[in-house]
């Protein structure tokens, strides 16, 4: 009988700790296994401070909703110039007078300003100037004419007081998206970093997609403050939303209060011509 009670008393406070943890949701949405593989390499940076001509950026109004079109205008750039773009960051413009769309090479050459040149510009266009100044040699295929002769606004004076101040082109907090550019993935790319905007809003200040070089096949690599947050090599797998959006809340934010994991962004209803004209615009039947 002693024996009995005696392992009551031991069992019991065992029972009721692990009725207690049932009950209590995980603080993390990440596996233990997985921050222990992180935590292995996080020490590795991808890439150095130093900007080149040929790293892109495109700077856009975050009022004026222009997210995606600046996402699609990355993607079809990155495409085109695969073997010749180091990299393309897209920056959140979040200024009082709104209406910010530039597109620059390196910290100072300005190739597009929205309220400069009228508006934005058509992808043939915003291809030739970004080839004139990156790879002249390059032909474009349907993008181009094999008479077509450097677009002379790039020497013009239009742009003298932007093209004389250097610019920090990959803003902080900021994230590194690098991928297989063999393996199709920067379409992936570019929607991890659409749903990081849309998640982190404010707390997050650019994003840069870099396509990997030979020697990195198969490659799906997130970085943030020198250091990696996600390798799928080595993980085995892409991350999900919510288990990436904590990384880089983690790694590059304070928490803010207005910040949930599980937070769907605000948006405006369209209507239906609104809706036909932006399927019309980024190709979708």
């Amino acid at each position: 009988k002693n024996k009995t009670t005696m392992m009551k008393i031991i069992v019991a406070p065992i029972l009721l700790a692990s009725c207690i943890r049932a009950f209590i949701p995980a603080p993390c949405l990440i596996s233990p296994s997985v921050k222990a593989s992180i935590s292995l390499y996080s020490s590795s940076p991808l890439s150095g401070p130093e900007v080149k001509i040929n790293d892109l950026s495109i700077e856009y109004c975050t009022g004026c909703r222009w997210m995606m079109r600046s996402a699609w205008m990355a993607q079809e750039l990155l495409t085109t110039f695969q073997e010749d773009l180091n990299s393309v960051t897209i920056i959140p413009s979040r200024c009082e007078n709104g209406g910010v769309f530039v597109v620059r090479l390196g910290d100072s050459q300005v190739v597009w300003d929205r309220k400069i040149d009228g508006g934005f510009p058509e992808m043939k266009k915003l291809k030739q100037r970004v080839r004139d100044v990156v790879t002249p040699e390059k032909y474009l295929g349907h993008s181009d004419s094999k008479d077509s002769s450097k677009d002379p606004a790039i020497d013009s004076p239009k742009y003298p007081a932007m093209m004389s101040t250097s610019m920090n082109v990959r803003p902080e907090p900021n994230v590194s998206i690098r991928y297989c550019k063999n393996h199709r993935s920067l379409l992936r790319a570019s929607w991890f970093a659409q749903d990081l905007f849309a998640a982190l809003q404010n707390d997050l200040n650019s994003v840069t997609l870099v396509p990997a070089f030979q020697d990195e096949k198969e490659n799906f690599v997130i970085e943030a403050k020198g250091g990696i947050l996600w390798d799928q090599k080595s993980l085995g797998r892409f991350p999900d939303l919510e288990e990436l959006t904590e990384l880089v809340r983690d790694g590059t934010t304070s928490k803010s209060d207005s910040f949930q994991s599980n937070k769907t962004p605000d948006t405006e209803d369209m209507d239906d011509e609104e809706a036909e004209e932006l399927r019309k615009y980024f190709g979708v039947i």
